[in-house]
């Protein structure tokens, strides 16, 4: 698990100059931004349950994610993740013997936003994770490599670790498009 993590964190490393050369040359100055974006990720759990024994989960998910820039480096968003199916996981930051029923969990979070470079942004922020059988508290940190590909549409490559509070951790790769609604 540990190296894969690192291989995908060193492949992103190695991307990340060539993401920025389709970009336009010209950042949008002052005015504010606002983009909307639908995603396609895999959700990896680390501590799920399967046919009882652990093991790592990797699930599909869908995301959607409303974000306005004030300024050309900083924003604020609501990023919205919804696992497709439902699992069991086990609680891995506290008693290792309770076991979590997820039933399609979705877990919205208000993230800031900050660009330090023109492609990348980073994020973090709070929310929840809900189900119907519980709603579990979460952290979000976050990047997302960014690619514009007209004056309306970019696209993106985005990582989350979201770490529920007593509970359990997770990480969201996912890939999306989104689209400029207003631009000001």
């Amino acid at each position: 698990m540990k190296h894969s993590i690192q291989s995908v964190l060193i492949v992103l490393a190695l991307q990340s100059p060539f993401l920025s050369m389709g970009q336009e040359s010209e950042e949008f100055e002052g005015g504010r931004k606002t983009n909307v974006g639908l995603f396609i990720s895999h959700f990896h759990a680390f501590s799920g349950e399967h046919a009882e024994n652990d093991a790592y989960l990797i699930l599909p998910a869908i995301g959607l994610n409303v974000e306005h820039w004030i300024q050309p480096k900083w924003g604020v968003g609501l990023h919205t993740d919804l696992v497709l199916q439902s699992f069991q996981v086990k609680d891995n930051l506290g008693q290792k013997d309770i076991v979590l029923d997820r039933t399609t969990p979705v877990a919205p979070a208000g993230v800031l936003m900050y660009k330090p470079m023109p492609f990348l942004a980073l994020l973090l922020g709070g929310g929840m994770d809900i189900s119907k059988e519980a709603t579990l508290g979460l952290m979000k940190i976050g990047v997302d490599l960014e690619m514009e590909v007209s004056k309306q549409i970019e696209l993106e490559l985005g990582i989350s670790y979201d770490l529920r509070f007593s509970y359990y951790s997770s990480l969201t790769v996912g890939f999306g498009v989104l689209y400029t609604i207003s631009k000001t």
